[in-house]
């Protein structure tokens, strides 16, 4: 039975590795969409209403990543 549970507990590290790079590759993806329509906008490509209506969503996505993440840190004592 330790065989059964030490194999559980395994891949639900795993699973935590995994999704902790996923979760770290979706915030940098996002962070560089973020980058590329700032500097669209700094370059006058995109008014500053057009800018902010592309950016608040992926804003939004990137507080919920960072905040899910927070949540599922482990503490340090």
């Amino acid at each position: 039975m330790e065989l059964v549970e030490t194999t559980i507990s395994e891949h639900i590290f795993d699973l935590g590795k995994v999704e902790g790079k996923v979760e770290g590759k979706a915030e940098g993806i996002i962070e560089g969409q973020l980058s590329v329509l700032e500097n669209l906008f700094r370059q006058g490509v995109l008014s500053e209403e057009q800018m902010k209506y592309m950016t608040a969503p992926l804003r939004q996505e990137l507080k919920e990543l960072t905040e899910k993440q927070r949540r599922t840190e482990p503490t340090m004592h």
